[in-house]
């Protein structure tokens, strides 16, 4: 008996108010139906079952009407409850589409952010080895160059001899330029190509007649020659003049 309590008060603690009010209504028109009932009862003979029938479809049709009206309520509570919970679930679609759409978003950003840093490393890469192959390049080409170097030279009457000397690798066509100015007569000796191999070389330049023993200045010569390659190559000098002699040294400015 207690157990039957115990369960119809979890019952009626979890019913809905509604649900309360129609159970309260109920048994308040039971109870009403069963005092008038029983004081309006008089002895007759036993009734027949039809009349019982009529009797009890009378009674209990006013609680038909309550329940089917409570129950009405009460569905279309459940169906308004229901679209809410349906409108949230499109809500969540829509956010978890939307986070879904972020992280897409997200996911080809870091993609090609990926793609232009591997691009950017290609790049790089690509970079240093040509700057390495360049560097080879010109440590060759600097390796298979001469390396002249000139020797004070004496001024004699008209003339000057310019001791030469080469340190570095062979070369070809070997020519020294030098511009007729105020110091230098250069004649067509000094224009024919020779071939300069390791060792001093002696080039006869002519001076103009008494000016070398008044002037001092400097003056650009300036060395051609083809390489191992059979490249064109030059360098620039400058020729210092003084009064008994000549000094030539590289232009620096010229590197």
């Amino acid at each position: 008996m207690m157990k039957l309590i115990t369960t119809i008060a979890l019952l009626w603690s979890k019913s809905h108010p509604r649900t309360k009010v129609g159970a309260i209504l109920s048994a308040f028109y039971l109870l009403t139906i069963s005092a008038v009932s029983f004081f309006l009862y008089t002895p007759q003979p036993p009734i027949r079952i039809n009349e019982l029938g009529d009797f009890l479809a009378g009674v209990f049709a006013p609680l038909a009407f309550l329940w089917l009206v409570i129950g009405y309520f009460q569905q279309g509570e459940e169906l308004r409850l229901n679209t809410e919970n349906l409108a949230l679930q499109v809500e969540e679609l829509k956010q978890a589409t939307a986070h879904a759409g972020g992280l897409l978003n997200v996911a080809t950003l870091e993609h090609q952010l990926a793609r232009e840093k591997l691009e950017a490393e290609k790049a790089e890469k690509e970079y240093i080895l040509a700057t390495k192959v360049r560097d080879q390049k010109e440590a060759e080409k600097r390796r298979i160059q001469p390396r002249f170097d000139f020797s004070p030279s004496r001024i004699g009457i008209g003339q000057a001899h310019i001791l030469i000397e080469n340190i570095g690798h062979t070369c070809n066509d070997f020519l020294i330029e030098i511009p007729s100015n105020e110091f230098f007569s250069p004649d067509e000796t000094n224009y024919q190509p020779v071939f300069v191999s390791h060792g001093k070389h002696t080039l006869k330049v002519s001076m103009k007649p008494g000016r070398q023993l008044s002037n001092n200045g400097t003056t650009p010569i300036i060395v051609h020659w083809k390489d191992k390659d059979g490249d064109d190559q030059s360098k620039r000098f400058i020729a210092s003049v003084h009064i008994d002699k000549i000094e030539i040294n590289q232009d620096l400015e010229s590197l």
